[in-house]
């Protein structure tokens, strides 16, 4: 769990020799290269808010003094959130906002062992090393955006974009591996000793909070999380209505308190029901006709 404002006692342009999750038992992100001044840097205003900028090399790397938990190895479910801004998307090569597993020296099969997040360049959200889950409509280069995946109980996995559902898939395998570390600004390649041939898929661009859980974030919770934030980075757009209603359960359509946000959709909304739950909406035609 990061967010920029704990860098706020650096000055502008600083190098960050240290990043602390807001929970100090889950580690601190530290520079992944050993050089002088190794680090992203601070910044007051990208687009207009503080950030953390990565200048597409190894010297920003960040990698984190805890390891994965299990937990979110394997085919185990979680779900990632991010603040970034990528100014100009790169044109030669795919860009990791965020990894927690490595490259080559696999401790087994490769197919489905990785977990690296991307926005820029390449049409994947989510790389697995095969079986990987695109994007569907990537959000565009400089500005701000709330991007977020997610991955449940059946192994169904969801891209969002600014609070919209932009794509759904059901890897056929996934294997994340489990000796690998956080990082920030690329993926580590085990095929190289720590030298700046050690990260590829070099992030460059600015990333203002990270949230990482153990388990699945609901659609509704990402619909939500995105309309309490978007105000903090200057966006306004709406995000997708998500039906938050019990998975087991007929309820109203009409009461707000079953769907993201806390009122029911209007006509001009997207809605999404993706939890196995049921809208029960009125059987008279004009009333119907609104909404489909």
């Amino acid at each position: 769990d990061l967010d920029v404002t704990s860098l706020s006692g650096l000055a502008n342009n600083a190098v960050v020799a240290a990043w602390t999750n807001a929970n100090p038992a889950l580690g601190v992100f530290v520079p992944g290269m050993s050089t002088v001044g190794a680090g992203p840097v601070y910044n007051t205003s990208i687009g207009g808010y503080a950030a953390g900028t990565f200048a597409g090399s190894a010297n920003s790397v960040l990698t984190n003094t805890v390891t994965p938990p299990l937990s979110i190895c394997g085919a185990d479910d979680w779900s990632v959130e991010a603040w970034v801004f990528n100014p100009a998307f790169s044109t030669t090569a795919a860009e990791d906002v965020l990894a927690w597993t490595g490259r080559d020296k696999w401790p087994s099969g490769s197919t489905g062992a990785c977990m690296e997040f991307r926005f820029g360049y390449d049409a994947n959200a989510i790389e697995h090393f095969g079986n990987n889950v695109g994007w569907g409509t990537m959000p565009a280069a400089n500005a701000w955006h709330y991007i977020a995946v997610t991955r449940d109980a059946l192994g169904v996995e969801r891209v969002f974009a600014d609070g919209k559902l932009v794509n759904v898939a059901s890897p056929a395998v996934v294997n994340l591996r489990s000796d690998s570390s956080f990082t920030l600004g690329g993926v580590r390649t085990y095929t190289a000793t720590n030298s700046a041939s050690a990260w590829q898929y070099l992030f460059s661009g600015s990333i203002a909070r990270v949230r990482i859980h153990e388990g699945f974030l609901s659609s509704s919770a990402v619909a939500e999380n995105y309309l309490e934030e978007r105000a903090s980075f200057g966006l306004s757009g709406a995000a997708d209505v998500m039906w938050k209603g019990a998975s087991d359960s007929a309820l109203p359509w009409e009461d707000g308190a079953n769907w993201s946000g806390g009122a029911a959709p209007t006509a001009a909304a997207r809605v999404v029901i993706d939890n196995g739950g049921t809208a029960v909406v009125s059987s008279a035609a004009s009333t119907v006709a609104r909404f489909f």
